[in-house]
């Protein structure tokens, strides 16, 4: 979500998709829930607006990866130890690139929440798409791991 927020057009809310091709929300609402969308757009919005150097764009994605409640690991200790020092690089490249603004990390923080808010409409999404085809049909993981992503 992070690294795609330069393919939204919010004002006029167009999405460009790798390939070149544009699509109208209005289009994408027809296959995607309402509300994963708008919540998509607002978002990618936000994220436009903080105006972010690639840096830090690539180290707040690496922010968002690293979290160590989102799935079962071994040492999720180490992995937010890991996080930790990435979030310190974040902390200083928003020192370097907007010394002025004392809110960069809160905007960043509230980013963090609305993804939050988008994997749990997409969790709810594929559960409901499990109920509805799991037993009809065979779904690879493959597709499983696509939906997640």
């Amino acid at each position: 979500m992070i690294f795609c927020h330069k393919l939204f057009n919010v004002e006029h809310m167009l999405y460009t998709t790798q390939s070149g091709k544009v699509a109208h929300v209005d289009d994408m609402k027809r296959m995607k829930n309402c509300e994963f969308l708008d919540a998509m757009f607002h978002l990618e919005g936000y994220l436009q607006r903080m105006q972010l150097s690639v840096e830090e764009t690539c180290i707040m994605g690496a922010v968002c990866v690293m979290f160590p409640d989102t799935c079962n690991l071994q040492d999720p200790h180490l992995v937010e130890k890991s996080q930790n020092l990435v979030l310190e690089c974040l902390y200083y490249l928003f020192r370097k690139y907007h010394p002025e603004d004392k809110l960069r990390f809160a905007h960043f923080i509230s980013c963090v929440l609305q993804m939050r808010t988008l994997k749990e409409i997409q969790m709810r999404e594929e559960e409901a798409f499990v109920m509805e085809w799991g037993g009809k049909v065979e779904i690879p993981k493959l597709v499983y791991e696509i939906w997640s992503s």
